[in-house]
């Protein structure tokens, strides 16, 4: 039977999709996020969720190549958190009957999770950025079954999804694509919850959530929300639920010191935002667009990229992504975290966030401030 260190566990859910006797739940804590949950009458103790736990496992890859680039389908660019080689990617797996698991902000309950799509019109479902841990529900067991039936099949999630997914599969598979991205860390879909509730407050139908909207560019990207009650939009520094996510209050524990940073990933590609892109003589406009900065761990990635017409691609130095700090080292654990998280509800919510982020303290003080100098 599985040990459970509430420090380590990642969610991946590799344990409940192995489980024979599906005597494996993932459950939330009181922190919203998902663990596994185990039934003791039905474990047989197999210890098959020992055998397929990714924090046991090393596996060290370095980086073969590092390139940045962009799609010249400028309606593709807008509609990808960067510059659309994810796009690229997963187009290639549908024109060759393949398909393609990722991530789907679900809007009947407002969570994200794990979907298969092999069509070209959903495609868009799986595309941009969505900031909360993604539930994975049973989508390794639908992976192997596609790759038994000889289909390409890629695949997206955190680094540590990722490594879950091939913790499970147990071996390479030639018609199989990883991808995964520079993660900064997983914040609580409960908190998400909340915030979400503090601007819905009419209680409407959610109709569009877009987590990274280019309305003000690929840089000072906004966070947008949208319902029959509901219009929000607010630059992501602006955002509390972004400010808490980026000051490192609501990750995950397992975030802080993840097991899937730097060469400890099984992907084929990592992809990133390419900021400060100027510095590199790409001119401003090119940068407003987003750009998109990848490494990618062997050929397969390389020849497909370079097969698209569509697709500007160009060479980097690998230090670029390397010294990119979240790439290689997990977040910070914020000290006001545990105070932060005790007995939170959604009414205290707001008034908790405000006084664990640096944005709102700052605030204060500024203003403070200019009330003194105008007496």
């Amino acid at each position: 039977m599985i040990s459970l260190d509430l420090k380590k566990c990642n969610g991946c859910s590799a344990c409940s999709n192995i489980c024979p006797k599906k005597a494996i739940k993932m459950l939330p804590n009181d922190e919203g996020f998902l663990y596994p949950c185990i039934d003791e009458e039905k474990c047989i103790n197999c210890e098959m969720c020992l055998k397929v736990c990714p924090l046991k496992k090393d596996k060290p890859k370095e980086i073969y190549k590092t390139f940045y680039g962009w799609s010249v389908n400028d309606q593709i660019r807008d509609y990808s958190s960067s510059g659309g080689v994810f796009w690229v990617l997963e187009n290639h797996v549908i024109k060759h009957n393949g398909c393609v698991f990722g991530a789907t902000y679900d809007y009947s309950d407002n969570v994200v999770k794990h979907i298969m799509v092999d069509n070209k019109d959903d495609l868009h479902k799986i595309m941009k950025s969505k900031y909360i841990q993604s539930t994975i529900g049973d989508t390794f067991i639908k992976v192997k079954e596609q790759l038994s039936l000889g289909r390409l099949v890629l695949f997206c999630g955190t680094p540590c999804q990722v490594n879950g997914l091939c913790s499970y599969l147990g071996k390479k598979y030639e018609n199989l694509i990883l991808v995964d991205f520079v993660c900064h860390g997983v914040p609580s879909p409960l908190v998400w919850k909340y915030h979400l509730n503090t601007i819905n407050k009419a209680g409407g139908k959610i109709e569009c959530v877009d987590f990274r909207d280019k309305t003000k560019g690929a840089v000072k990207y906004s966070v947008k929300i949208q319902g029959n009650s509901t219009n929000y939009l607010r630059w992501h520094h602006k955002d509390l639920f972004f400010k808490l996510f980026l000051d490192d209050v609501i990750l995950r524990k397992s975030c802080y010191d993840c097991s899937a940073k730097g060469k400890n990933r099984c992907s084929d590609i990592t992809i990133s935002d390419f900021w400060g892109a100027e510095k590199y003589g790409i001119s401003n406009e090119e940068c407003k667009k987003g750009i998109s900065l990848f490494a990618v761990y062997n050929d397969k990635i390389i020849k497909i990229l370079e097969d698209e017409s569509n697709f500007f691609l160009k060479e980097i130095g690998n230090e670029i992504m390397i010294n990119k700090s979240s790439y290689a080292t997990s977040a910070n654990i914020n000290e006001k975290r545990i105070l932060f998280f005790r007995d939170l509800t959604q009414t205290n919510y707001k008034k908790r966030g405000k006084s664990s982020t640096r944005f709102y303290l700052s605030k204060k003080i500024i203003s403070k401030l200019r009330r003194i100098i105008k007496k």
